[in-house]
C-alpha cells in the first residue's frame, strides 16, 4: 500500500511511505513538492477540492474512490483511494491509503471476456428442440434432432410412435412412464435414455419437456429439448472407473493419504493413515484436520489456510517434503514427513497430504547426532559440541554484557593408572571423573571431554576471578575425593587452566587455546593447581586500575546523569511510568557505555554508592515532574545484587523517599529474576519489607531465569517485565509468542502487571496490546532521554512524531511514522 499524509488546505504532501515513492518513482525531496491532485491526471485542484468536500463538511468519515496515479516517467496505473480527514491537527491533514488495483482491473476485463465467450458458446451450441401435438400425435423436430436420430428430415415422418420405435427397447417403458407422469401430474418431463440409429449406433440423450394445457385443463402440447450426452456419459463412466482405481491405490500404498477441503475438513483418509493415527475413517471424515495435529500447530492451521486463499502465500502447499509433528488418537505425538499438493476442481479446492511416519528414521538420526556430538565413553559433549556451546554462550554474554570462563582440566598421572591397571579400569576412572565434574557444576554449565584425560568446563555468567576461584575450589573438593574401582583406591587430582571472556579472547578457539596454555602452566607449577591465562593480565590490570580511578573520581564529582525511557499504557498510549538508566559523562571521553563501567563498579563495590546516587537522583527528578502536574508517574530503578547485600539498603530507600519528598507509590524497584531466585527466603523477607514501605516491586528480564512458580506465588511482586529477547521475534518465532502469552497469562493469574521491553514496531505493539499486556517500553515510542528532553517529551506527548534518536553508546532502530488515532 501507498500511504500519504497531506495538508487539507493546500493538498501538498507532508509525509509519504517508501511504497509510495517506489511506485511513483520520485525521491523524498521531489515527492514533497507534489500535491495529492497533481499525481492524478483526471483531477484539477478545483475538482479534487469538490471531491473531498463531503469529508470537510463532516458528511462522511471515510471517502473511497478510484483514480489513476501518474508516475514520474509519465505512465499511469489505476488505484483505489481511501481518504480520512484528521482536523484535530494543525493544520488539518488528510491520510490516504492507496491500493494499486491494476491486477483487479485486469481480472475484471478477463472475467468480462470469459462471460462473453460463454454467452457465444451457449448461442452456437446445437441442442435439438421438439414439440408434440398431443391432440394429433404429430411430432415436430429441429434438424439437430433428426441428425441425432440418424434420419433425413424429408425422408422420415416424426410421430410419437416413430419416436418410441427409435428408443432402445430396454428404455421404452421408462420413457413412456415419464411422459405419462408428466401428463397426469402436471410435472416436468426429465429423463436420460438411449436411442438406436438405423445403422444400429446407440446414443445416450438427455431429454426434458413441459406440458401446455388449454383453458379446460386438457394437455394440448408438450415441448422440450434433446441433448446428446453420449460423450459425457462415457467420460463419467471413465471417471468412475478411474476413481475406483485411485481408491484401490490409496488403500494399498504405504504412505498415509489425507485429503481436505478448502475449509480444512477431512474428505478422505486411507488405510495407511488409519494405522498411523489410530482413527477409523468415519471418526475423521467430515471433521477438522486440526484433530491430527498438536495443539500449537492446530491453532495455526486455520490462519495459514486463510492466508493462502487471501494472498496466495503458502507455508507448505506445493513445497517439498517437510517434517512436522502429528497427533495420534491416543494423544502421542510422532514426527512425520508431509507433502501437500492442491487440486482445483471447478471452484472447489482439494488439498492432498501425503504422510510418511519418520519415527524410526528420526531415532536413527538422533543416535547419529549424539554420536557426532557426544563422547561415547562418558556421554559428555565432545569438542565439536563444546565449541558450539561456547559460541552460543559468547553470543548470550555479549547480549547481556556478562563474562564466561573456560576451564581446561588435565588429570594428573592418569597414564600411570592406564599402564598399571589397564584400559578397562582407566575407562571406569574417566567415567567417575566425568560424573564428579557434572555433580560439581550447575545444569547451565557445560562439562565436555576432549579425549584422553582432558576435560573442559564452560562456566556462564561468572563475576570475575573471585567467582571462578570459588567454583574451582568446589570442583577440586569433589574431584579429589578417593575413588574405588574394582577394589583399588585412587586419589585423583588435576591441573587446571582458565581463560575468561572477554579478557582472554572473544571466540571459542582462542579461549580454548589460552585455557590449554594456562593448564600447562599449572602442570609446570607442580600439578593439582590452577592458573589463569597470563599474557594480557598486566596491561588489562593497568587499564582496569585507571578506569577504577576515573570511576571513583566520577562518583566524587557526580559526573553521572540519568536518562529516562517512558513506559506507555498499552490502551491509552499515554506515559504512565519511566525507567531510570545511569550514564557516565566522562569529561575526557564523553558518554561511557554502561557495559564498560557497571561490571567494574560491581566488582569493586562502587556499585553501592553509585546505586545510592541513582536512587536519590531518580526520586528527586520524579518529584519535580509530579510537582509539575504529572502526578501519575512512577520511576523504576534497577538494583544490583551488591546493593541488596547491604544491610542498610532498606534505610537507603526510605531516606531517598523522605529527603526528596517522593511518595512511595512513585518508586518501583526492579530486580532480576536470577537475583531473586539466588536466595529465595532472603528475597521474600526483603521484598516484604520494601512492600511495607509502599514501593512497587518489578522482576526485570522475566523468562530468562529459572523461577519456580511456587516461589513466584510467595514473592510480593507487582510487575513482570518481559525480556526483549522474547519480544524481538514475536512475529516470526512461535516459541517466543508462546512464552509471551504464558508470561502475560501467568501475571494475570497472580494479579500482576506486565511490561514488555524492547518494543520497536507497531506489529509488536499491536500483538502485545491484543494479548492484554499492560505497559509498553521501547524505541517504538522513545529511546532513553536526558531529563530535560524527557520533560519535553511529556509536554509534547500529544504530537504525532515520536522521539527516536541515537545515543553514543546505543544504536536506534529506524524512525517509525506514528499512526494517527
Amino acid at each position: 500500500n501507498e500511504i500519504y499524509i497531506f495538508n487539507a488546505l493546500t493538498f501538498k504532501f507532508i509525509q509519504v511511505n517508501q511504497g509510495a515513492m517506489t511506485n511513483l518513482g520520485y525521491d523524498d525531496d521531489e515527492i514533497h513538492q507534489l500535491t495529492a491532485y497533481g499525481i492524478k491526471p483526471e483531477f484539477t485542484r478545483e475538482s479534487f477540492a469538490e471531491a473531498v468536500a463531503p469529508l470537510i463538511r463532516r458528511e462522511i468519515r471515510l471517502l473511497t474512490f478510484e483514480a489513476n496515479h501518474q508516475r514520474k516517467n509519465g505512465t499511469t496505473y489505476p488505484v483505489e483511494v481511501r481518504l480520512q480527514l484528521f482536523d484535530s491537527e494543525t493544520p488539518p491533514v488528510f491520510v490516504a491509503i492507496i491500493t494499486d488495483i491494476t491486477e483487479r482491473r485486469q481480472n475484471e476485463e478477463s472475467l468480462r471476456r470469459s462471460q462473453q465467450n460463454l454467452a457465444n458458446a451457449q448461442r452456437i451450441a446445437r441442442i435439438g428442440s421438439w414439440e408434440w401435438d398431443i391432440r394429433t400425435g404429430d411430432l415436430f423436430w429441429t434438424d439437430e434432432i433428426f441428425q441425432m436420430f440418424g434420419y433425413e428430415p424429408n425422408a422420415f415422418k416424426a410421430t410419437y410412435e416413430a419416436f418410441l420405435e427409435a428408443i432402445h427397447p430396454a428404455d421404452r417403458d421408462a420413457v413412456t412412464s415419464g411422459v405419462n407422469a408428466a401428463l397426469e401430474n402436471k410435472t416436468p418431463y426429465n429423463i436420460n435414455h438411449r436411442i438406436v440409429q438405423p445403422d444400429g449406433t446407440e446414443l445416450i440423450v438427455h431429454e426434458e419437456g413441459e406440458v401446455e394445457y388449454d383453458s379446460a385443463g386438457d394437455a394440448v402440447f408438450m415441448t422440450g429439448t434433446v441433448q446428446d450426452i453420449t460423450e459425457f456419459m462415457k467420460v463419467q463412466a471413465d471417471l468412475k472407473e478411474r476413481s475406483e482405481r485411485v481408491r484401490i491405490v490409496m488403500e494399498n500404498v504405504a504412505d498415509g493419504i489425507v485429503t481436505i477441503d478448502e475449509k480444512g475438513f477431512v474428505e478422505s483418509f486411507n488405510r495407511a493413515a488409519e494405522e498411523m493415527f489410530g482413527y477409523k475413517p468415519q471418526e475423521v471424515i467430515g471433521k477438522k484436520v486440526n484433530m491430527l495435529m498438536p495443539e500449537k500447530d492446530g491453532l495455526r492451521h486455520d490462519s495459514y489456510l486463510k492466508k493462502y486463499f487471501e494472498t496466495g502465500e503458502a507455508e507448505i502447499i506445493g513445497k517439498s517434503a517437510r517434517e512436522v509433528e502429528a497427533l495420534r488418537k491416543d494423544g502421542s505425538v510422532f514426527p512425520m514427513e508431509l507433502v501437500v499438493s492442491e487440486a482445483v476442481l471447478g471452484d472447489k479446492h482439494l488439498f492432498i497430504g501425503v504422510i510418511r511416519d519418520v519415527t524410526e528414521r528420526k531415532e536413527i538420526e538422533s543416535k547419529l547426532v549424539h554420536m557426532a556430538s557426544y563422547d561415547s565413553l562418558t556421554s559428555l559433549p565432545n569438542r565439536s559440541l563444546l565449541t558450539d556451546r561456547i559460541d552460543q554462550a559468547l553470543a548470550a554474554a555479549r547480549r547481556h554484557d556478562e563474562s564466561l570462563a573456560v576451564l581446561f582440566f588435565d588429570l594428573d598421572r592418569f597414564k600411570d593408572i592406564n599402564d598399571t591397571f589397564g584400559h578397562e579400569v582407566g575407562d571406569k576412572f574417566l567415567v567417575a571423573i566425568a560424573e564428579r565434574l557434572q555433580h560439581a557444576t550447575r545444569e547451565t554449565d557445560t562439562v565436555a571431554r576432549l579425549g584422553g584425560d582432558e576435560f573442559v568446563i564452560l562456566l556462564s555468567g561468572v563475576e570475575g576471578e573471585a567467582h571462578v576461584g570459588r567454583v574451582i575450589d568446589k570442583i577440586i573438593d569433589d574431584l579429589t575425593q578417593p575413588i574405588t574401582i574394582d577394589g583399588n583406591e585412587f586419589f585423583p587430582s588435576s591441573s587446571i587452566g582458565i581463560s575468561l571472556f572477554p579478557r582472554d579472547g572473544d571466540d571459542s578457539q582462542t579461549l580454548l587455546k589460552h585455557a590449554d596454555a594456562a593448564m600447562y602452566n599449572a602442570k609446570e607449577s607442580g600439578r593439582n593447581q590452577y592458573r589463569y591465562f597470563m599474557p594480557e593480565l598486566n596491561r588489562l590490570a593497568a587499564e582496569r586500575l585507571k578506569l577504577e580511578e576515573n570511576l571513583r573520581g566520577a562518583l566524587k564529582n557526580e559526573d553521572f546523569l540519568l536518562h529516562y525511557q517512558p513506559k506507555i499504557d498499552a490502551v491509552t498510549r499515554q506515559v504512565v511510568a519511566m525507567e531510570a538508566l545511569v550514564r557516565w559523562n566522562n569529561p575526557g571521553e564523553g558518554l561511557v557505555p554502561p557495559g564498560k563501567f557497571i561490571p567494574l563498579a560491581e566488582d569493586t563495590g562502587l556499585i553501592v554508592p553509585l546505586g545510592e546516587w541513582v536512587l536519590r537522583q531518580a526520586c528527586r527528578q520524579t518529584k519535580e515532574l509530579i510537582d509539575e502536574g504529572y502526578s501519575h508517574l512512577r520511576v523504576a530503578v534497577n538494583v544490583s545484587g551488591r546493593q541488596l547485600q547491604e544491610e542498610k539498603f532498606l534505610n537507603t530507600v526510605s531516606d531517598a523517599l523522605a529527603k526528596t519528598g517522593l511518595p512511595a507509590s512513585g518508586l518501583e524497584i526492579e530486580l532480576t529474576e536470577t537475583l531473586l531466585m539466588s536466595d529465595i527466603d532472603k528475597s521474600i523477607a526483603l521484598l516484604d519489607a520494601l512492600k511495607d514501605i509502599g514501593v512497587t516491586i518489578a522482576v526485570d528480564d522475566f523468562g530468562t531465569g529459572y523461577s519456580s512458580l511456587s516461589y513466584l506465588k510467595r514473592l510480593p511482586i507487582d510487575v513482570l517485565k518481559i525480556d526483549q529477547a522474547f519480544v524481538n521475534d514475536i512475529y516470526t518465532d512461535p516459541e517466543d509468542r508462546a512464552i509471551v502469552r504464558t508470561i502475560i497469562s501467568l501475571a494475570r493469574s497472580l494479579n500482576m502487571k506486565v511490561v514488555a521491553e524492547g518494543v520497536e514496531t507497531e506489529e509488536q505493539y499491536s500483538y502485545l496490546q491484543v494479548k492484554k499486556c499492560d505497559l509498553i517500553q521501547g524505541y517504538l515510542f522513545s529511546r532513553p532521554l536526558p531529563f530535560d528532553e524527557f520533560r519535553a517529551y511529556l509536554n509534547d506527548q500529544g504530537d504525532c512524531a515520536r522521539i527516536v534518536g541515537k545515543e553514543d553508546e546505543e544504536t536506534s532502530p529506524p524512525v517509525h511514522i506514528k499512526a494517527i488515532s
